[in-house]
């Protein structure tokens, strides 16, 4: 990605990517919107048509949490765990992808 640098910015995504793709992770979760494209040109080998098995998927993590609640198989204590542990603010699961129910 253009401006990673060593501890910089994307640092992580470029760690995840490249961790997956040599372990033949399929799928990885983020916050950066337009990461799937960047994979597409870059690492994944399939196109629109015909899929690689070593391709990545990009999930991003809102849409994975949103997942968890329409599922019903995970408590809300584990989906908000899961968010925090991104570094993302509570506030925004609190009140857009999870709010606690009114008792």
């Amino acid at each position: 990605m253009k401006g990673t640098r060593r501890n910089g910015k994307n640092w992580g995504e470029i760690l995840s990517l490249s961790y997956a793709k040599v372990m033949r992770i399929p799928y990885i979760l983020s916050d950066e919107s337009e990461l799937q494209e960047v994979v597409d040109s870059v690492l994944n080998l399939g196109d629109e048509e015909v899929s690689n098995p070593d391709d990545i998927k990009v999930l991003r993590i809102s849409d994975f949490i949103k997942l968890m609640r329409a599922s019903g198989n995970f408590k809300r204590n584990f989906a908000k765990a899961t968010w925090a542990a991104s570094g993302l603010p509570t506030y925004t699961f609190d009140t857009e992808l999870w709010p606690k129910p009114i008792d």
